[in-house]
């Protein structure tokens, strides 16, 4: 980023609310510094680092939303699986779950399990205002690993109760269930 457009971006930023500096660990002590400096000179009124970076953070089991990673015993149990006939029933039975299809717009608007909404797997964290808590989450994306990844991140972002599907989207469609367009 230029220069020139990270101060146009300061200047869209209010000055008199709390500005967080977050580096990775403790040895970014003299970038964190040098950042509070540069947003001070730019009349930020309180501005603060956050000790020991993200690292710190992490270490003390603070959460954090991650990408996701299959290999990680950690993340693995964040999620848990349905199998596709599992979802079946409870739609034709009404149980209440709140399907999430994680695809981008195009794809979803090319055929989608009934019922879901779409909220792309990088909209989740914005649209977390949007999902429902009294209901359990079943969300699904492009591919094992991409459902995988949305799982995690719902969990991350404190929603508990949440599956993907066995085998995913492309799962439901071997199986010829319903889809909605």
């Amino acid at each position: 980023m230029t220069p020139e457009k990270i101060e146009e971006e300061i200047t869209k930023l209010n000055k008199n609310t709390l500005t967080v500096i977050v580096g990775y660990n403790f040895e970014d002590k003299n970038a964190e510094a040098g950042a509070i400096k540069f947003f001070k000179d730019y009349g930020f009124n309180n501005v603060v680092a956050l000790s020991g970076g993200i690292f710190a953070w992490k270490t003390n089991s603070n959460s954090t939303v991650n990408l996701g990673d299959p290999e990680s015993p950690v993340d693995i149990s964040k999620v848990e699986s349905i199998l596709p006939e599992q979802l079946k029933l409870a739609i034709d039975n009404s149980y209440p779950v709140f399907i999430i299809d994680a695809r981008s717009d195009i794809l979803f608007s090319q055929g989608h399990i009934p019922g879901a909404i779409n909220i792309s797997f990088n909209d989740l964290e914005n649209r977390k205002g949007d999902i429902s808590n009294s209901k359990e989450i079943i969300i699904y994306g492009e591919s094992d690993l991409s459902d995988f990844q949305a799982g995690v991140k719902l969990h991350d972002l404190g929603f508990l109760a949440n599956y993907t599907i066995e085998g995913g989207f492309r799962s439901w469609q071997e199986k010829r269930f319903p889809i909605e367009k």
